[in-house]
């Protein structure tokens, strides 16, 4: 392959990598368990992403 041909593959991969990799994608595809509740609200996924640690009993399952 050619130089030229690499940096085009790279810029394809990119872009379908920004597309799948989103929030929005993530949000999408997850759910936060939180003790007694199931929840997809857009706030508390995003809350609960952003923490390095889960609080107590809650969990993010993947609905794939």
């Amino acid at each position: 392959m050619s130089q030229q041909a690499i940096e085009q593959e790279v810029v394809q991969l990119n872009k379908i990598l920004l597309q799948t990799e989103s929030f929005d994608e993530f949000q999408k595809a997850h759910q936060l368990v939180k003790r007694n509740r199931i929840t997809t609200k857009t706030k508390y996924l995003h809350q609960a992403f952003c923490q390095k640690e889960l609080k107590s009993f809650w969990f993010l399952f993947n609905k794939n």
